[in-house]
């Protein structure tokens, strides 16, 4: 009767391992999923904000401009 408890006993161990490697792959998984939608939007961004460097700059230029003409005057 030992021998059987004792291998029931080391079944479920292994049952309860693999289940907690089962739920940590899944927990992976899902943390890699949450990373690449961060990587996503730091790339969206990036290039929002490059557009509106662009358009800074623009405006600036402009402005630049604007204040020589008046100087001028």
């Amino acid at each position: 009767m030992s021998e059987k408890n004792e291998i029931t006993q080391k079944n479920e161990t292994k049952n309860e391992i693999i289940q907690s490697l089962k739920k940590q792959q899944k927990d992976l998984k899902t943390i890699l999923r949450k990373i690449e939608k961060m990587q996503e939007f730091h790339e969206i961004n990036d290039m929002t904000n490059q557009i509106f460097e662009r358009r800074l700059s623009g405006i600036e230029e402009e402005l630049n401009q604007m204040n020589q003409k008046i100087k001028a005057i």
